[in-house]
């Protein structure tokens, strides 16, 4: 048979044994006897109706194990806490995507106020202008326009441009406070979300105690079932039944020691979580330092600036040299800036990669969360098996009495059964008896009165029908002695059945525990459950086929009643003892017509549960449908994350890069200075070696106008002013595609001083 090859189910086994007992218990042939002196005959056919309880429990212990197989409410349950999970992380998705924006909005901000200090720094001029007319400027010229003359570089007056100098900086100042501002916002948004993932943390933390003080509660109630499991009594005999749960007890165990296993693993990562919170407070502490480090350097450098800015309205020699002793200064908060831009910069990386080891904690933290839930899904399954194995040892006890009261049934079954064997005997003698006398009166009839002959031929026609009633009975005294003997066989047979009722109640259990494990295949056990339905069929086919047999049998009963009311119509009590029996097979049609309607029931019962299960398996293939969708969404977002944190990095590498054109734009700037001071310095000595080496007033007359102009351009040739075409070094100031990195352990300044080294010594070489 298809069905008892299945190691997944036990239906097979219980159906063949029902059909084994039934056939054992009916098969025999039913001869009523003669006659029974017995009080207990009223009693023995009440016992096929106490087989059939017995198997109605047995089939209400199958249903239940049925029914326990076929509720899925557990998953259901697990289902929809799976789907409340996914969307609670698709809310937290969305505000950390909400968070995300608010960054790379900042970011944003921070690249518009840098480009808008460039863009500020590229429309100021090159070369400051003078505040007065110098004295080595030309003499405007006699016949020129009365306007004022102009310095070499055609200068305005320098008040304007000193406000807008003025409002500059303060803009840049202001901008940088909100920069400033902006970074502490952000820094008081991590803060925030480092509490709550700690406060997460700390909820796990005492969930996963919470948990461990379950396992242990259940350990010690797994413990009190294995010695509450270890024996129980049957018919004075102890079967211990400690083998058929320790393979239970032991894979409990097991998962016992892997939720404690994952418990641990989870207290590890929590303190590993708090080391990185450390971390990341202490990261945060250093950025906020060298924020307050670049405020003050800022501020100073403001002062300094506007120290020079009121220095510049002088033009003696000691406000140059403190003038050059201030640009000296200013040169080395400027390093001393762009290393705090450095070390922010720096800052911001540590931050980043913080950053990225809190999502990576995060995950993990949703990980551990999982497990947490799939804890608490087995937790709940250890608790359902352990009700289980208290109510199979409870109907364990039932069943030891039941088969008790049945064991002292069948023995007072089989008194019963030898005291109407010694009534069949009795009579059998008393109907010898009755024989010979009436042989005597026969001879005496026949001597006496020979008129009789025909009375003498009825009686020995009567004799003949008694020797064949004699004959009957002694067949039905050798059938009744096979029938005892067939109940003795039946009793053995019984007690061989309670021992196998045992051992298929212990095969029963460890297939139950099978089945609770083997929940996944359901696909595989709705085919079985078909087979099963075609099984049943049959069976319910085999069960009419026996009724036909039955009241076949029943025919035959009634005809063997009615010969026997014919022969012996004087016996009352045979009579009265064949209606009963009449009754009580008349009460076996009955209830087998019962088992039959019961067993039609029980087929539409499994057809309802194929319905019920092929529905449970639709609901579950759309949520797995459903889940499956929101794992790829889950995908897609994670993808359009990663291509935002490149396209983050990305601008946070153009912003480095600008930062970089920014440096080398400043230094050409101061580099340009120096070379002006220097062409500045140069044209002043040249001016005062043209006024030493003038000829004397009084030795020649005093020249016309004109021949002074035309002195004062003889010796212009030698001091040509220079302007912007004259100066072709100063375009090195815009190192856009320098190929050097940021930070490759060269300061940009030292080039710069062999730049301005190099000018000098051309300057040197001019003047010699």
């Amino acid at each position: 048979m298809a069905l008892d090859n299945n190691q997944f189910d036990g239906h097979g086994d219980i159906a063949q044994f029902l059909e084994k007992f039934k056939e054992q218990t009916f098969s025999a042939p039913v001869t009523p006897p003669v006659n029974t002196y017995s009080s207990r005959e009223d009693s023995i056919p009440a016992k096929p109706a106490q087989y059939e309880r017995s198997f109605e429990k047995l089939e209400q212990k199958i249903r239940e194990l049925e029914e326990r197989f076929e509720a899925s409410a557990s998953q259901n349950q697990l289902i929809l806490s799976e789907l409340a999970r996914t969307r609670e992380a698709l809310d937290r998705q969305k505000d950390k995507d909400a968070f995300f924006e608010h960054i790379s909005r900042t970011i944003a901000n921070l690249k518009a106020s840098v480009e808008n200090l460039s863009r500020a720094q590229q429309e100021q001029r090159s070369f400051r202008e003078p505040d007065v007319q110098r004295s080595f400027d030309p003499v405007p010229s006699a016949f020129g326009a009365s306007e004022p003359a102009r310095a070499v570089y055609h200068f305005e007056p320098v008040q304007q441009n000193s406000r807008l100098e003025r409002e500059e900086k303060e803009r840049i100042i202001s901008s940088l406070k909100q920069k400033a501002s902006q970074l502490k916002a952000v820094n008081s948004a991590l803060d925030r979300e480092i509490k709550k993932v700690q406060q997460e943390k700390m909820e796990a933390l005492k969930k996963s105690a919470e948990q461990a003080k379950e396992i242990l509660s259940l350990r010690d109630r797994l413990t009190a079932a294995e010695e509450r499991f270890k024996s129980f009594d049957f018919e004075g005999r102890i079967i211990s039944i400690k083998q058929q749960y320790q393979q239970k007890v032991s894979s409990l165990e097991n998962q016992l020691q892997e939720i404690s296993d994952t418990c641990m693993k989870q207290v590890e990562e929590i303190e590993s979580l708090k080391a990185e919170n450390l971390k990341l407070h202490k990261a945060a502490a250093e950025k906020d330092e060298a924020l307050a480090r670049l405020e003050a350097k800022e501020r100073e450098l403001t002062a300094l600036k506007a120290e020079i800015s009121a220095l510049q309205t002088s033009h003696s020699e000691a406000s140059k040299k403190q003038l050059a002793s201030f640009t000296e200064k200013l040169q080395a908060l400027e390093s001393q800036r762009d290393g705090l831009q450095a070390e922010l910069t720096r800052a911001q990386e540590s931050l980043d990669a913080v950053r990225q080891e809190k999502e990576t904690l995060e995950k993990n933290f949703k990980e551990l969360l999982a497990k947490i839930n799939d804890n608490d899904a087995v937790i709940a399954q250890l608790k359902a098996k352990i009700e289980v194995l208290g109510q199979q040892n409870e109907e364990l006890a039932h069943h030891n009495e039941e088969l008790s009261h049945q064991n002292a049934e069948l023995k007072e079954h089989n008194e019963s059964l030898t005291n109407y064997n010694a009534a069949l005997t009795s009579a059998n003698q008393t109907l010898t008896h009755e024989k010979e006398a009436w042989a005597e009166k026969a001879e005496i009839s026949g001597r006496e009165r020979a008129a009789l002959a025909e009375q003498a031929e009825t009686l020995g026609r009567e004799k003949d029908e008694l020797a064949e009633n004699v004959a009957a009975l002694t067949q039905e005294k050798a059938s009744l002695a096979a029938h005892t003997e067939d109940l003795n066989k039946e009793k053995e047979s019984l007690s061989a059945r309670a021992e196998t009722l045992t051992r298929e109640k212990e095969e029963l259990t460890a297939r139950a525990a099978e089945l609770e494990r083997e929940k996944e295949l359901l696909t595989q056990q709705a085919a079985h459950l078909a087979q099963e339905k075609e099984e049943l069929e049959r069976r319910s086919h085999e069960m009419g086929n026996a009724k036909d047999a039955l009241s076949g049998d029943l025919a035959a009963v009634h005809q063997e009643k009615d010969v026997l009311a014919r022969n012996l119509e004087q016996a009352n009590r045979e009579k009265e003892t064949l209606a009963a029996r009449a009754e009580t097979l008349t009460r076996e049609k009955e209830a087998l017509a019962d088992s039959l309607a019961q067993l039609n029931r029980e087929k539409q019962n499994l057809v309802e549960n194929l319905e019920q299960v092929e529905r449970k398996k639709e609901a579950l293939a759309g949520s797995l449908a459903q889940v499956n969708k929101e794992k790829q969404d889950l995908s897609l977002q994670s993808a359009a994350l990663k291509q935002r944190a490149e396209r983050l990095e990305g601008e946070t590498k153009e912003l480095a890069k600008e930062n970089q054109q920014l440096r080398n734009q400043s230094a050409a700037l101061l580099a340009a200075r120096l070379v002006q001071e220097k062409e500045r310095a140069k044209e002043e000595t040249l001016q005062k070696a043209a006024q030493a080496h003038k000829p004397q007033a009084p030795v020649f007359p005093q020249p016309p106008a004109p021949q002074k102009v035309e002195k004062a351009s003889v010796a212009a040739p030698a001091k040509k002013p220079l302007t912007e075409a004259d100066l072709p070094e100063i375009k090195v100031a815009e190192p856009i595609a320098q190929p050097e990195a940021m930070y490759d352990g060269e300061d940009f300044l030292t080039k710069t001083d062999s730049f301005i080294g190099r000018m000098k010594w051309s300057i040197f070489r001019e003047d010699k």
